[in-house]
């Protein structure tokens, strides 16, 4: 009986193919985080582009009136969703420099997005989840790096 060297599916054909072992694992684990980054800051910037041009909320209490202006707001989620969108292609590179940028963006980005909460809840809702998911894939992808003495450089 044959044997199968480098853990190969074929007898003697040498290392295991590109798409088996944790170094494809970790590799599409950062790519589905980019993926992740990528949609919520499209979310956030197409929600953004939303909030500016409206008019000004009017929230009527029982003895007064209220005029609600949020596009500032609608601003702050434009280049917030621009700065997710390239963190998550940042993410891409595979640097530990780009990860902790992307944990970084995604979780400012979370902040704001709470802020924002009573005026665009779905879209709030969507980033955030999309967000957090990215941030644990990459949490996870930082306690391996940092387990592995060669990632420490």
């Amino acid at each position: 009986m044959a044997e199968t060297t480098g853990g190969g599916s074929v007898p003697g054909d040498g290392p295991a193919p590109d798409c088996i072992g944790p170094d494809s694992e970790r590799r599409s684990r950062r790519y589905l985080a980019a993926v992740l980054l990528g949609a919520a800051g499209g979310i956030d910037f197409l929600t953004g582009l939303a909030i500016v041009p409206l008019e000004p909320y009017v929230d009527i209490a029982s003895t007064e009136m209220f005029h609600l202006d949020i596009t500032s707001w609608g601003w702050v989620r434009l280049v917030g969703g621009v700065a997710t969108a390239v963190a998550g292609l940042a993410v891409l590179v595979d640097r530990r420099a780009t990860t902790v940028a992307a944990v970084v963006t995604a979780t400012v980005g979370i902040g704001l997005g709470i802020l924002l909460l009573p005026y665009r809840p779905l879209a709030v809702w969507m980033t955030a989840t999309l967000a957090a998911v990215a941030i644990w894939l990459l949490a996870g992808q930082l306690r391996a790096a940092s387990r592995t003495p060669a990632s420490r450089v």
